[in-house]
C-alpha cells in the first residue's frame, strides 16, 4: 500500500470508530447491528493494537482491570449463572451488557499515536460529528412522533444528544463556523425533544462548571442565555417535557425520594425485584413514582454493599431473586446462590452504588482510577481538553441517576467522546511520531464507509 494511502487510512481511523460508535448508539432501538459491529471491530482493533505493544495506555490498563475483575466476580460468586437461563445474545443485551460498554473507547486507546496527528484527523472528526448530529436529530424526531423506535430509550436519546451538545459548544466557541453551530443547535433540539431530564440537567451543569473553572464569564453568560431560552421553548412547545423536568425542583418529590432511600436501606420495602417498576406499588403515594423507585434501589444497594464492602455481593447478583448470602457480614458477605438467577438489566440507577453493591470497595476504586487518570490527561485550555472535561463531568453527573458507567448507550456515546478527547489532547507532535507500515486492521477498516 503506498505511503499516502497509509496516511489516509491512519488519519481516518479515529473518525470511523467514532462514527460507527455514535450511529450504533443512535440506532440501538431500531437495530443492534451497528452497535454490535462497532463492538466487534473495536475488539479486533484492541487485540491487534495491544498485541503489538510493550505496554498499554494507563487508562486502558485500568479499564481492563475493571472488566476482568467483573468477569472474575461473576464466575467466583456465581452471578454468571443467569447466562444459562436465556440465550447468550439475550444475556448480553441484559445483565451482560456491561461487557460491551468499554470496547469502542479501548479501540481509540489502542490505536497508535500516528492516527491522531494532523489537521486531516480534525477535519474527518468534524464530518463524523456532523453526521452524528444529523442522525441524532432525525432519530429523536421520529421517536417523538412515534414513527419508529430508533433510540432504545429516552435515556439513550438524552445521552447521545448531550454528547452532540458538548461537541457543538466547544467547537463553535473555537471555530465560529456555521457547521459547528448547526451541530450545537441539533444537539439542543434533540435533548429538548428526548424527554431525558437526567441528560439535560447533567449537560447544562457540566458546561457551566467547565466555563466557571476557566473563568470564562462571557461564555457563561451565553450558556445562561441559551439555557433560559431552552426552558422557555420547553414551557411553550414541549409542556410534557417541561413538567417532567420541573418535578425535580419540588420539595415534596425530594422528601419522598429521601423517604424511599430510607425504606430501601432499612429493608421495609420489597427487597428483591426482577424489574425496577415492580417497586411501583411499594414507594408510597407522594412524590414521583419514577424517582421514588430510584430511592428504593439506592437504599437497598447501599445496604447490601455495606454488608459486603470488600468485594461486594458479586457481579450480576443485584437483580437475582431468592439469593443466599454467606460469609462474614460487614466484611465479605456475597450472594453465592440464587433460586432465580435473573438475566434482566435491572441496576441501582446509580453507577457508584451499583458498582459498590456488586464489586465492593475494590470495584469502586477501579472506577475511580479510570476517572482520575482521564481527568489528569485533560488538563489545559484547548478545545479538546475542555470538551473532554465537560464530557467527563456530564458522565459523572449522569451516573448519579443512571448506570452511566455500565449501560452501553453511554459507552457508545459520551464515554467514547471523553476518551477521544483524552487521546487528541495527549498526542505527540508529528515530528516525534513517524508514520508506520499499514497493519491488517488499517487495511480492513479502510474498506468501511468514510464520514
Amino acid at each position: 500500500m503506498p505511503s499516502s494511502r497509509v496516511d489516509q487510512v491512519a488519519r481516518s481511523l479515529p473518525a470511523r470508530v467514532v462514527t460507527l460508535s455514535l450511529l450504533g448508539a443512535v440506532c440501538l432501538g431500531l437495530t443492534p447491528a451497528l452497535a454490535a459491529l462497532s463492538v466487534v471491530i473495536s475488539a479486533a482493533i484492541v487485540v491487534h493494537g495491544f498485541s503489538g505493544r510493550s505496554a498499554a495506555d494507563p487508562v486502558s490498563r485500568r479499564i481492563l482491570f475493571l472488566v476482568f475483575y467483573s468477569a472474575g466476580s461473576a464466575i467466583i460468586f456465581g452471578g454468571i449463572g443467569a447466562a444459562a437461563t436465556v440465550p447468550l445474545i439475550d444475556w448480553i443485551g441484559g445483565e451482560g451488557r456491561f461487557f460491551l460498554y468499554y470496547w469502542p473507547a479501548l479501540a481509540i486507546l489502542a490505536l497508535p499515536a500516528r492516527h491522531f496527528i494532523g489537521s486531516p484527523v480534525e477535519q474527518r472528526l468534524g464530518r463524523a460529528f456532523a453526521v452524528a448530529a444529523a442522525a441524532t436529530l432525525i432519530a429523536t424526531v421520529l421517536d417523538a412522533a412515534s414513527v419508529a423506535p430508533v433510540f432504545s430509550t429516552h435515556h439513550g436519546a438524552g445521552a447521545v444528544s448531550a454528547t452532540i451538545i458538548i461537541i457543538g459548544v466547544f467547537r463553535f466557541e473555537s471555530t465560529r463556523q456555521r457547521s459547528d453551530l448547526a451541530i450545537l443547535i441539533a444537539g439542543i433540539a434533540s435533548i429538548l425533544i428526548s424527554n431525558s431530564r437526567t441528560s439535560l440537567i447533567a449537560v447544562v451543569v457540566a458546561v457551566t462548571i467547565v466555563h466557571l473553572s476557566a473563568a470564562r464569564l462571557a461564555q457563561l453568560i451565553k450558556v445562561a442565555g441559551v439555557g433560559s431560552l431552552s426552558v422557555l421553548v420547553m414551557a411553550l412547545f414541549l409542556p410534557a417535557q417541561f413538567d417532567r423536568l420541573a418535578q425535580v425542583t419540588s420539595t415534596e418529590v425530594v422528601a419522598a425520594v429521601i423517604t424511599n432511600v430510607r425504606l430501601g436501606f432499612e429493608g421495609e420495602g420489597q427487597s428483591e425485584v426482577a424489574r425496577a417498576f415492580d417497586l411501583a406499588g411499594d414507594t408510597g403515594e407522594l412524590g414521583n413514582t419514577n424517582l421514588n423507585i430510584r430511592g428504593q434501589l439506592w437504599g437497598r444497594s447501599l445496604h447490601e454493599g455495606l454488608r459486603s464492602p470488600a468485594l461486594g455481593i458479586g457481579f450480576g447478583r443485584m437483580n437475582d431473586l431468592g439469593r443466599e448470602f454467606t460469609g462474614t457480614p460487614y466484611v465479605l458477605y456475597p450472594a453465592v446462590a440464587a433460586a432465580n438467577p435473573n438475566p434482566s438489566n435491572l441496576t441501582a440507577h446509580n453507577s457508584y452504588l451499583h458498582i459498590f453493591n456488586e464489586l465492593g470497595v475494590l470495584g469502586f476504586a477501579a472506577l475511580y482510577a479510570i476517572i482520575r487518570r482521564l481527568r489528569s490527561g485533560l488538563h489545559g485550555d484547548g478545545v479538546w481538553e475542555r470538551t473532554g472535561r465537560c464530557a467527563l463531568v456530564t458522565l459523572l453527573l449522569m451516573a448519579v441517576t443512571q448506570h452511566a458507567f455500565g449501560a452501553p448507550i453511554y459507552g457508545l456515546s459520551i464515554f467514547v467522546l471523553t476518551v477521544l478527547c483524552y487521546r487528541m489532547s495527549n498526542g505527540p507532535s508529528p515530528a516525534t511520531s513517524p508514520m508506520e507500515e499499514p497493519s491488517v486492521i488499517d487495511a480492513a477498516v479502510a474498506r468501511l464507509p468514510q464520514p
